[in-house]
């Protein structure tokens, strides 16, 4: 921008964790630059305004397809799950790389579960993108688990704790 730092004056108050909100770069920061090149205003942003703006929200997206299989005993023999993973209208410099990861590495979670077959599928939508937050896909992945886990347990007849600690 040609602006020599000592020109430059970025004031950034005490703001808080942020759960990745403030890690990747945003494609609206260029446009501020200008905007402040051109200008003597401000910008000043509210926790309000941060919360209807920012991409820290997770995404509404369908729930992992989940197959397990058990013994007559309830001991889990091998574990499928396919997931689907919103990542909005941008790539994300880490949304991408994290939600597929992080969605993978939590299987098979506290279980002993000899096979596991895990994949995630990302997908754009119209939304701002979804990037790096607190946990990315750990929930998911583990609450997936834990209900596919609970289901078998009925579906065999089997208290779910006692199936739960066949691990």
């Amino acid at each position: 921008m040609g602006v020599p730092n000592e020109k430059l004056r970025v004031i950034t108050e005490d703001v808080g964790g942020a759960f990745g909100m403030k890690t990747p770069p945003y494609p609206e920061y260029p446009a501020l630059l200008v905007a402040a090149k051109n200008s003597a205003g401000r910008c000043n942003g509210s926790r309000r305004a941060s919360e209807a703006s920012s991409p820290t929200r997770r995404r509404a997206t369908p729930s992992p397809e989940v197959a397990l299989a058990l013994d007559d005993k309830g001991k889990f023999l091998a574990l499928k799950m396919r997931h689907l993973c919103n990542q909005g209208a941008y790539v994300s410099t880490a949304g991408v790389r994290y939600n597929t990861n992080n969605f993978a590495r939590c299987l098979p979670a506290c279980y002993r579960i000899p096979k596991v077959d895990a994949s995630v599928a990302c997908y754009f939508s119209n939304p701002f993108r979804s990037p790096l937050i607190a946990a990315p896909e750990r929930p998911e992945a583990n609450y997936a688990l834990e209900r596919a886990s609970k289901e078998a347990a009925r579906i065999i007849g089997m208290d779910p704790v006692r199936c739960a600690r066949k691990i």
